[in-house]
């Protein structure tokens, strides 16, 4: 399992990681994990947790303006997480009850489902998100009853899997889809 930490990004590929185990949030919970660290950034807003650690003497003043980061271990590399940190506005997206919901109301919609098809399908994942990813592709020939049995594997998916998935459909999905939204409206008005 891969350890991860909460960190200030300075420059490209230049991180300060933060010791938030040393800080009044500190709930002695496991500082490497990232479920742990979305809950922490989730919690609030991301200036005022720079404020806090800044007030902690956990970072400097200059890194007030400075994004956080999660970074981790890579082939002895240090690399940060593309899809970056939960904020607040996002914390429900990292739910499997969101992505089931999402996945349900939107199955017709072959344009999404074929975007998240494409985004994990050449990925490593789990047996389960794979089943997934068959039963969105093949949504045509299933029953919706199977379909429905087939997301509730969505319930056992590790951590990092919900998290990409739910990230991917709020940054990326929900978008596009108010953007057609917004299109078809001004076809009719």
């Amino acid at each position: 399992m891969k350890k991860y930490l909460l960190a200030i990004e300075r420059r490209p590929n230049d991180y300060i990681p933060i010791s938030w185990n040393l800080s009044l949030l500190y709930n002695q919970q496991d500082i490497n994990s990232l479920e742990k660290i979305d809950k922490l950034t989730s919690s609030t807003d991301e200036t005022l947790l720079k404020v806090q650690f800044i007030s902690e003497n956990l970072l400097s003043e200059e890194c007030l303006d400075k994004p956080l980061v999660i970074i981790f271990e890579e082939n002895e590399r240090i690399r940060k997480l593309e899809s970056s940190i939960v904020t607040m506005d996002e914390k429900e997206v990292i739910e499997p009850s969101y992505i089931y919901n999402f996945l349900l109301n939107n199955i017709r919609q072959r344009k999404i489902m074929n975007r998240i098809y494409n985004k994990f399908k050449d990925k490593k994942v789990s047996d389960d998100l794979k089943s997934i990813l068959k039963n969105i592709n093949n949504y045509q020939g299933y029953k919706n009853d199977i379909f429905i049995a087939n997301l509730s594997k969505l319930f056992s998916l590790p951590y990092e899997e919900i998290r990409e998935l739910g990230l991917f459909i709020k940054r990326n999905l929900e978008m596009l889809l108010n953007e057609e939204k917004e299109i078809k409206l001004a076809k009719v008005g």
